[in-house]
Parts: structure tokens; C-alpha cells; sequence
């Protein structure tokens, strides 16, 4: 069963591995809330940190969307700047040694569908 998909994007075409902007849905509503969207995105960060080589992440969010802001913050995100004109914040995350080191520390597992 599909309850949602995580994304990430290279929108600069001068730095196409350098950083990566982030996506995240769960569309089951009855699976929201239970952790399975951080960990879907922490999983992705790891692949995209040593597959990828990305050194920095974006995410653009509705100011709405309270529980995302939550969940992005939670892991280490801050907000730059100001809400734009579609009613989004951005939030950063460039990470340290440290936080690198417990990406590293995911395990995951990349399945051919064919």
C-alpha cells in the first residue's frame, strides 16, 4: 500500500549535487502523525548524503502545515527569511559532522522494480 512519497529535487543547474530541496507527503490521512514522514525523510537524507554527495537542504512549506514546520524543525531545520508569496517559509539544514555521521548511521536498502 502507497501512503505517500518523499522527493528530492537539483533545481540549480551550477551546483546540481550541492543541495537538495525536499518533499514529503502522506496522503493517508490515518497514517499521518505517527513518524512515518520524518522517516522517510530521514531516509532519503541518507541516501542523497552518500549516494548524491548533497551538502546543504531546503524545504519549502505551507505556514499552514504547523505539523511539517514541527517535523522539519525537530530535525535540525531553521527557518531563513520570511514567509513568501505563496504563503511558504524556508527552512536550511547544512549538516555538521555530527549530524552526518547518524545519516551514516541509517540503514537502507535500494530494490530494482523491474
Amino acid at each position: 500500500m502507497l501512503i505517500g512519497d518523499v522527493n528530492i529535487f537539483f533545481n540549480d543547474s551550477d551546483d546540481p549535487t550541492g543541495t537538495g530541496e525536499l518533499e514529503v507527503m502522506i496522503a493517508e490521512s490515518s497514517y499521518r502523525g505517527k513518524g512515518m514522514g520524518k522517516e522517510a525523510v530521514q531516509l532519503m537524507m541518507a541516501y542523497s548524503l552518500s549516494t548524491l554527495k548533497v551538502r546543504k537542504y531546503v524545504v519549502r512549506i505551507s505556514v499552514k502545515n504547523v505539523s511539517s514546520i514541527q517535523m522539519f524543525g525537530g530535525l535540525g531545520f531553521q527557518q531563513v527569511g520570511d514567509v513568501n508569496y505563496f504563503g511558504e517559509i524556508c527552512m536550511e539544514l547544512v549538516p555538521d559532522a555530527n549530524y552526518r555521521s547518524t545519516l551514516e548511521g541509517i540503514h537502507y536498502e535500494i530494490k530494482d522494480c523491474h
